[in-house]
């Protein structure tokens, strides 16, 4: 904010939830979208909220700040209880994902029992794709950076190992990019904040304060599995249980 940005927020949930909309305010946040700014034909679905697409919707038809901004959106269909729209025709996707996979026959009445969630994921996959696919049209897309990622696993399904908990996706995107890369290094979220702010200080000489908030060290991008990271994990909001340091995990 310092630097002149607008920081906006948008979720399809209620801002008083463990004091979001509190917390994002002093921490210099302007602009809010949340469950109250929602109209028809957007329907609110669950104790949640609204859904991803009505979500994505409503991003999109916000204007832009006139300055560079900040945009955080924060979706929840993928939560349970997994209420979607046309949730019928997403258990059929379901099934045709399965039919793409080739997952054998025999393999699919585990599936089945979370289609649910699968359900879910296929949904908000596609509105992530319209999100993409109309963001992309405008002048903006040109000199923007998409981060995409997960507070946590989906623990309905069960686990092999404790640790799998706490796999989630991360995906960055930009049309500045120079190559596609896919990275097995372990990083968390606690080290996205400082690469974006190294990067924005490298290229665009932005002054770094002398003291920060994080506990990273920033996004490790080397292509192989490693760990130079020592990170202490959150089970839930109320449990500081886990810890990783190099090659070791602590639960």
């Amino acid at each position: 904010k310092g630097q002149g940005y607008s920081l906006r927020y948008f979720t399809g949930s209620n801002l008083a939830f463990d004091h979001q909309g509190d917390f994002l305010a002093q921490s210099g946040v302007e602009t809010f979208w949340s469950e109250s700014d929602f109209a028809a034909p957007a329907r609110k679905l669950s104790e949640w909220g609204y859904p991803d697409g009505d979500l994505m919707h409503a991003v999109l038809a916000q204007p832009l700040p006139k300055v560079p901004s900040l945009t955080l959106v924060q979706t929840m269909s993928m939560h349970s209880p997994f209420v979607l729209p046309q949730a019928d025709l997403y258990r059929q996707k379901v099934e045709a994902r399965l039919d793409a996979l080739g997952v054998p026959a025999s393999q699919r009445a585990s599936y089945r029992q979370h289609k649910d969630i699968y359900a879910s994921i296929l949904y908000t996959d596609e509105a992530l794709k319209t999100f993409f696919e109309r963001v992309a049209q405008r002048p903006e897309w040109k000199n923007t950076v998409f981060v995409i990622t997960g507070d946590h696993r989906l623990p309905e399904i069960p686990m092999a190992t404790r640790i799998e908990r706490y796999h989630v996706p991360l995906l960055v995107y930009s049309p500045m990019l120079r190559a596609p890369a896919r990275i097995k290094a372990l990083s968390s979220h606690v080290d996205i904040a400082p690469a974006l702010l190294a990067m924005l200080s490298h290229r665009y000489d932005w002054p770094l304060p002398q003291r920060v908030h994080w506990m990273g060290t920033g996004l490790d991008v080397h292509p192989q599995w490693r760990n130079l990271h020592t990170v202490a994990l959150k089970q839930t909001k109320t449990e500081l249980s886990d810890y990783i340091s190099g090659a070791y995990y602590l639960a």
